[in-house]
């Protein structure tokens, strides 16, 4: 819903919800957490997924609307560069 301002809960099967936001700058409320008030029908969520996990599922829920679940496929992202 484009207009939505709905507190989402979020859960995810095998991966952690480290981070979550909605793209209003004004939004003071912290950015961690499982569930975030959405700005115009947007949010976004980082989840942190364990080395062999091949699939996720994460899943969104509110009051009046109907539950969403979508399944992701996982991609290593390989060795992070550092300076010895």
């Amino acid at each position: 819903m484009p207009t939505a301002d709905k507190r989402i809960h979020f859960h995810s099967d095998v991966g952690r919800i480290i981070g979550v936001g909605n793209g209003d700058a004004g939004c003071l409320k912290v950015d961690n957490g499982g569930q975030r008030s959405i700005c115009h029908g947007l949010a976004q969520v980082i989840v942190q997924t364990p080395r062999q996990a091949e699939k996720i599922v994460l899943s969104a829920e509110s009051l009046g609307l109907q539950p969403a679940s979508v399944t992701l496929d996982v991609d290593s992202s390989g060795p992070h560069p550092f300076v010895p």
